[in-house]
């Protein structure tokens, strides 16, 4: 019997993991081995690093996107390839999150807009098919260009990919595609709340229909007809 518990996507399997809350994607470099090496040292990460932030913010060379938003140091890989909170009991926490700036209650409750925009059917495509950590949290960061792929493919292409065995490949060759796109802005691309990120995304959103997008989407167009014409894998 399927679950009727609702879908969290922080921490969906035992495959990968999303931070983007704790301000992962607030930082300036947006590249995977950027953030791959950020997350890397968050088990050694000390105040002293925290410190070099500061001073690097107040020097005008900022790290970050956002100076007025928070990126947490108690995050990092929990597992190989499986980014998280390092203070949760259940990851090898030692530390009380309460110790985190927001808390526990905050950290424990709060969802990202992705969990109210995206529906349970679109989740579970995400899910089941990106198992990658970085582009599965490009897919939760950025909702909506979810959104306008899976209309792209139903209104343009007449199929279901899913049914064929091809969402998988067509879903993380268009998350490379648009991660690499985000990684070249220099605005912020996450936000704490439904209304904010529909204010936000307009710089990078796809289901904007902004002639600055033409390039990706053509790109993209090129990599959907590109895996669509290499047979079903089962």
């Amino acid at each position: 019997m399927e679950s009727t518990e609702p879908l969290t996507l922080c921490q969906p399997d035992d495959r990968k993991g999303c931070c983007a809350c704790c301000g992962l994607f607030n930082l300036r470099d947006l590249s995977r081995q950027g953030l791959s090496f950020f997350l890397s040292r968050g088990r050694e990460r000390s105040p002293a690093s925290r410190k070099e932030r500061a001073e690097a913010d107040a020097a005008g060379e900022s790290l970050v996107r956002d100076v007025t938003s928070y990126v947490c140091p108690h995050q990092g890989f929990i597992v190989e390839g499986r980014p998280g909170c390092l203070l949760h009991p259940l990851y090898g926490g030692g530390a009380d999150r309460n110790a985190s700036f927001f808390g526990e209650k905050i950290c424990a409750s709060f969802l990202c807009p992705a969990h109210t925009i995206l529906s349970d059917a679109q989740k579970r495509l995400i899910i089941s098919h990106v198992d990658d950590w970085y582009n599965y949290s490009v897919a939760i960061v950025d909702p909506d260009s979810i959104r306008w792929l899976f209309a792209l493919l139903e209104d343009e292409y007449g199929h279901d990919p899913d049914r064929s065995g091809r969402m998988g490949r067509i879903l993380n060759s268009f998350l490379k595609i648009h991660a690499s796109y985000l990684a070249a802005l220099q605005c912020p691309v996450f936000f704490y709340s439904a209304p904010e990120y529909a204010a936000g995304s307009r710089c990078f959103s796809l289901i904007y229909d902004d002639l600055r997008f033409k390039r990706e989407k053509e790109e993209i167009r090129a990599a959907i007809e590109s895996k669509l014409s290499e047979g079903p894998h089962f």
